[in-house]
């Protein structure tokens, strides 16, 4: 693992973050948003609202744990 002392001090965000990202709806089933994630093998996708704004990421780790809910509880979300 690199610490923070490892990073130059001069590089920006811009150098190292993905620009071509797929996103996902607010609106989206928890089912759709998986199988996007499967098939461009992002681990996080953003969340926009119907006017593309940004409104929150949606991770494998919070999938994991609705299913896990859902299975708790019998219900599906």
């Amino acid at each position: 693992w690199i610490g923070i002392e490892d990073l130059e001090k001069t590089q920006i965000v811009r150098d190292v973050m993905s620009s071509r990202t797929t996103v996902i709806s607010v609106n989206s089933v928890l089912n759709e948003a998986l199988s996007v994630m499967l098939s461009t093998g992002e681990k996080a996708m953003p969340v926009v609202s119907e006017r593309y704004e940004l409104v929150g990421v949606l991770s494998f780790d919070a999938i994991r744990k609705a299913l896990q809910e859902a299975a708790q509880t019998g219900e599906a979300k």
